[in-house]
């Protein structure tokens, strides 16, 4: 009695679906780590370009020092406001190698960070320069509002940073994340606990959302009024609101 027995299929032959796309996964997270190099890489250059031009001369005194390290600290925070704008800018290269969502929660991270360092560049610099003058910090800080032009400008923009990042909401919604505990966060029923905005570009859409979470409906009914945008949001009580787009 003959018994076919199953031909054995060489190894090189038996491919697991998942094994065509090793490549392009590879490819994605090079690309990534290498963007991820390049962005702390300028925040070095920035840094080391301004040593090298004569910056460094600075660290000779301790009233020097302290201006010295207020430059240095606005340089790196304002390195990190590029990059902040970078990642929410739809550019082909980042969405493409970490997807856009991940580039808006890299965004969302660096608000923190880059605010503090202006902060520290203020502070420090109002130290330095007071000290260099006789002058306390805030007794300077008056003086460079007023004999500096724009200074004011420079003041009220730190603050609108400050309000921008205290007051940042989720913009994107991710369906199914973990809420728990969201009724332990303080909101008021009438409160947005989430606004996600859709507008013609990312730069309108994240302001108006932070705007509206900071400022409420009467923030909501302003920037439908003013913009074609369409507007989810979620109420302190689990509510939800939703321009016509986003009941269609």
């Amino acid at each position: 009695m003959n018994s076919s027995r199953p031909m054995a299929v060489p190894a090189t032959a038996r491919r697991t679906p998942v094994e065509p796309f090793r490549g392009q996964s590879r490819s994605r997270l090079f690309r990534a780590d290498l963007l991820t190099v390049l962005a702390w890489a300028s925040v070095a250059l920035t840094v080391a370009l301004w040593l090298a031009d004569g910056g460094a001369a600075g660290f000779s005194t301790l009233a020097g020092s302290f201006t010295a390290l207020g430059v240095v600290a606005g340089l790196a925070g304002m390195d990190l406001v590029l990059l902040m704008l970078l990642l929410a800018a739809r550019i082909p290269v980042i969405d493409g190698a970490v997807g856009h969502d991940r580039a808006l929660e890299f965004h969302r991270q660096l608000g923190k960070p880059s605010l503090y360092l202006l902060l520290a560049h203020g502070i420090l610099i109002a130290v330095g320069y007071g000290m260099a003058e006789g002058l306390d910090p805030v007794s300077e800080l008056v003086a460079l509002w007023v004999l500096v032009p724009d200074m004011w400008l420079a003041i009220v923009s730190i603050g609108l940073f400050i309000a921008v990042v205290a007051e940042r909401g989720n913009h994107i919604w991710r369906a199914g994340a973990d809420r728990a505990g969201a009724g332990r966060t303080g909101l008021g029923p009438l409160d947005f606990r989430q606004v996600s905005v859709a507008a013609a570009d990312i730069l309108t859409a994240d302001v108006l959302a932070t705007a509206v979470v900071a400022g409420g409906r009467r923030l909501l009914n302003w920037a439908t009024d003013s913009w074609d945008v369409e507007v989810l949001a979620v109420l302190g009580s689990g509510e939800l609101l939703a321009t016509p787009g986003f009941r269609a």
